[in-house]
Formats: structure tokens, sequence, C-alpha cells
């Protein structure tokens, strides 16, 4: 018999898992880390922060952009038979606000924002490459890549006043940005529901095997590293992406070393509730 993980028990009887990322995630923004070990812990628990086990099922670290450009993440989104479309994500200084009290920009956003400009500049300019790495049907519209970027930056503690004005900010800029804090990341790990399989209402995906869409949501799945993402990219299917090519995206997966405490605490539940939580996933894959 197919062995199936319940990954909705992270939201209840195995929930302390899910708990354990979310303290390990406080206590290091509170610790005064920077920027750097951030992104470390981000790479480690990309599953958990990045994808949402519906249409954003991969993250890739540091993917090259030619020789000189590496966002600190990827993020791809599933539009069904448009193929991916893709998020760039900047991480700065978790210490360091958006803006000043004046309400002027600081040092650190205007950093990030300088390097959207840069990625943006690079997808206009370097097509063939871009259609490589990134493959989108996006291409077939208009010759090129409309990425969207968010910044991580900063914590919302002396921050509420100015809240309006940073969202009027973001909403303002010429391309599609998001500035975040690093405590909306919190929040959206806390509230988070993870489902057994994929959320994506496709024939090509109810066509593939349900271990295989299990895995795909594995949340203790790390960033995909850019060499084993660039090894892959310009051979996969351009539509129905997430379906289409499900097994090389798993094969793709490295898994932090949380995972085995969850494996070991999902067989010790008694077996009528491991059962109980089969039967949802069986129930699922039949809708």
């Amino acid at each position: 018999m197919q062995t199936l993980i319940a990954w909705q028990t992270l939201r209840s009887e195995l929930r302390s898992h899910r708990d354990l990322v979310v303290q390990d995630w406080i206590a290091l923004l509170d610790s005064g880390a920077g920027e750097r070990d951030c992104v470390k812990f981000l790479n480690q628990h990309a599953g958990f922060f990045f994808c949402d086990s519906s249409h954003q099922l991969i993250a890739i670290s540091e993917l090259e952009l030619g020789a000189d450009f590496r966002p600190d993440f990827v993020v791809t989104r599933d539009l069904s038979s448009f193929g991916f479309s893709y998020e760039f994500i900047e991480i700065q200084d978790p210490n360091e606000q958006p803006l000043k009290l004046d309400g002027q920009l600081s040092k650190g956003l205007n950093e990030a924002l300088s390097q959207i400009t840069k990625w943006d500049k690079w997808l206009a300019g370097n097509k063939d490459t871009a259609k490589k790495i990134l493959p989108s049907r996006e291409f077939l519209k208009d010759d090129r890549l409309v990425a969207s970027y968010t910044i991580i930056i900063g914590r919302r503690k002396n921050q509420d006043a100015l809240l309006p004005l940073r969202n009027c900010y973001s909403d303002n800029f010429h391309w599609s940005i998001q500035i975040r804090s690093f405590d909306y990341m919190t929040e959206t790990l806390r509230e988070r529901y993870f489902a057994p399989l994929p959320n994506l209402a496709s024939v090509e995906m109810d066509q593939v095997d349900v271990g295989v869409r299990n895995q795909l949501v594995n949340p203790f799945r790390m960033a995909v590293p850019s060499a084993e993402w660039r090894k892959v990219a310009s051979i996969l299917e351009d539509r129905h992406m997430s379906a289409k090519n499900a097994v090389t995206f798993v094969k793709l997966a490295s898994t932090n070393s949380r995972l085995q405490p969850f494996l070991e605490a999902w067989q010790n539940l008694p077996e009528i509730k491991r059962n109980h939580y089969l039967d949802q996933i069986n129930f699922i894959r039949k809708l």
C-alpha cells in the first residue's frame, strides 16, 4: 500500500512541529540576526514560508540570472494553462525599517528597489536566457517575462504609524512590488493550512500518482538550489507545469532535518487516528 503522509496534522495533533519552526524563527529575529542568517533559515524552511499547498509549490534559492544577479528566492506560481509566473524575493535586514521616521525610504529599501530595477532590466534584455531558466507562456504574449517582486524588510515594532504610508508606496511603484515585514511572514506561517494534496483543480493534476502529489506539498522541503533548477528548467513542460513536471519537482526537492521527527510522530499516532487522516486524503482525491 502506498505511504501517504497527512501534512494536515501540522494544524492539529502534530502542530507542535509547526510551532517549533515558528518559535525558532521568532527567536532568530529577536536575537538581532542579520539578513544572511535569515536567508539561511528561509532556505532550509522554504516549504513552510514560501509554498502554500496550492499554486505556489516551488521555491528556488539564489537563481543565477546570467553572471551578475542572484535574487534571494524565486517562487513559482502555477497559472494552469498559462504555465508559471515568477515572484522574485529580496530579503533585507530585519533590523532596518523600510521607512525613516520622516517617511523617506530607508537605505535598505532603496537598495532593494535598485536590485529589482536591475532584475527587471535583465529580464527585458536577456529574453533567450530568461526563456531557458524561467519557462513560462508569458513569453508567447509579450515576448518577455513580467515578474512580480517582494521585498522583506524590518519588523513591525515602532512602525504602526507609518504602515499606511508604506502600503501607499507599495501600491504605487511602477512594477508589481510588495513590501512585507518579517512579522508578516511569521503570521502567514501561523495561519497556513497544510493540505495533504495540491489544491489545484486540473485534470492533469488528477492524473498524477497520488504519492507524488502528496510529496509535492511536503512542507519540510528546502529551496531548490540554482544549479539544480537550471539543469531541468529548459526541458520543462510549460503548461499545467506543476502537474506535468510533478515527478521532476519531487526529485529536485531536498528536505530539512525536521522531517524525520515529524514522520516518527506521525507513525506513533494511534492507528485509528492515522486512518482518519488517510480517509481525508482519499476523500480529497475523489473530489
